[in-house]
């Protein structure tokens, strides 16, 4: 497992951004204890999967270090408003799990994203290759999944809102990413 240097490192890299400001952004929300943290060196606190899932809120959704630790827990709790009420900090964290056992198919198909009973049995075992974005939405707390799994020809969306809102957000800072990062993130910072 890495630790938060070396995880700062893959973000960083992987969506092409200052390491210097990823870092920053790192330290305001490990000192919020919303990353893991004791230890220096080779006692250094190894970043499990919410660490990475809130490095990665606090990156795309916060505008300054200073804010990151309110976005994350913002963007964490957001919900869609449908009848299951997913939490997007579950997902994004149970994405990145899917992702390291080679499970994101599947995973992406149980949130909804895919069809049900023997369709789904026989796309199960041949889809890993998949069309997916995470959105960030500034302003209120907005993100959106965007899949399209091969076959069809239109993406479903699956968004999350802030507790008690369901409007759309009035913002012009869109930040996405895609499915590159969260498997590079799987892939380079879990065990």
């Amino acid at each position: 497992m890495a630790t938060l240097s070396q995880l700062v490192g893959i973000v960083a890299t992987v969506e092409g951004l200052d390491r210097d400001r990823v870092g920053a952004i790192a330290r305001a929300v490990r000192e919020a204890n919303l990353i893991d943290t004791h230890g220096r060196g080779t006692s250094a606190a190894h970043m499990g999967v919410a660490d990475a899932a809130n490095l990665l809120i606090a990156v795309n959704a916060a505008e300054t270090a200073r804010s990151a630790p309110e976005i994350v827990r913002r963007y964490r709790a957001s919900q869609t408003n449908n009848s299951r009420r997913l939490q997007f900090g579950v997902i994004l964290q149970e994405m990145i799990a899917a992702a390291k056992t080679r499970r994101s198919a599947d995973f992406l198909m149980d949130i909804g994203f895919g069809p049900r009973g023997a369709l789904r049995e026989r796309l199960s075992l041949t889809l890993e290759k998949f069309d997916l974005r995470i959105e960030f939405i500034g302003g209120r707390p907005l993100v959106v999944i965007e899949c399209r799994l091969p076959g069809r020809a239109m993406p479903k969306y699956l968004p999350f809102y802030a507790r008690g809102s369901t409007a759309r957000a009035e913002a012009d800072r869109r930040i996405a990413i895609s499915h590159r990062t969260i498997h590079a993130i799987a892939e380079n910072v879990l065990l």
